[in-house]
């Protein structure tokens, strides 16, 4: 609305009446990219602090908070925490409106207002990386994958357990949107989830159940399969696969 201002001059007398209006601009999108990006040390967004509208598609949830995507890759991830539910569910398109924040080293939007645009999207793939390469800034709330990896401890008390790689890199995995309790030495073709951070560490949080596939076949397993004959020529038979 228009808000009429009086003002009166040093005179006492001398009177004239402005008539202000006050247009706020509307967000611009940003993308998620350019809110995550930084070639500080620290890892905190160079729009910190800053209020800001980007969309992107829901690839986690859990009763406080969403992760959201807008393409496949580094820095294409961010965490939206809210403190209560989020109406969006896993593979909604949503517009989200919030202020940048750092919470324990991980880039957040906070204060969020959410708007979903659709529903039943397809979720980024995820990115193949080692235990080295996943424990980078760039990772943080994006979908990762990584290979061939061992539970080095069980699930502590802060809900975290870890795994190590063919190179000895350990990776923390966290039981936040889904709880998983792995057995020391159990070996994992691939797990699958979202990056995060607190503090010092990175974190990796599968998802669902689907996001951890256990490598089940043993040695005693193997030596039990028949191949023959060797060599072979145009037809090669193998035996008790069951």
């Amino acid at each position: 609305n228009t808000v009429a201002y009086n003002v009166t001059a040093e005179d006492g007398s001398t009177q004239k009446t402005w008539n202000v209006t006050l247009t706020v601009k509307a967000l611009e999108m940003t993308s998620i990219y350019d809110i995550q990006y930084t070639t500080e040390a620290t890892g905190a967004s160079p729009l910190l602090g800053k209020t800001i509208k980007t969309k992107g598609v829901v690839t986690g949830k859990d009763r406080k908070s969403i992760s959201i995507q807008d393409w496949a890759g580094a820095w294409n991830g961010i965490y939206v925490y809210k403190g209560s539910e989020i109406s969006a569910l896993v593979g909604d398109s949503v517009i989200v409106e919030g202020v940048i924040t750092e919470y324990k080293n991980l880039t957040e939007i906070g204060s969020p207002v959410v708007t979903v645009i659709n529903s039943g999207n397809a979720i980024p793939d995820a990115v193949v990386v080692t235990g080295a390469e996943f424990n980078q800034e760039k990772y943080e709330s994006v979908v990762v994958e990584i290979n061939n990896v061992t539970c080095a401890t069980e699930v502590g008390a802060n809900g975290n357990w870890t795994v190590v790689d063919a190179s000895s890199n350990t990776v923390i995995i966290r039981n936040q949107f889904y709880t998983f309790n792995p057995t020391l030495g159990q070996n994992f073709i691939t797990i699958t989830g979202i990056g995060t951070q607190f503090n010092a560490d990175f974190q990796l949080q599968p998802r669902n159940e689907a996001d951890i596939i256990i490598n089940s076949v043993t040695d005693e397993i193997f030596s039990r399969i028949e191949v023959s004959p060797n060599p072979f020529n145009n037809e090669l038979k193998v035996n008790n696969l069951d």
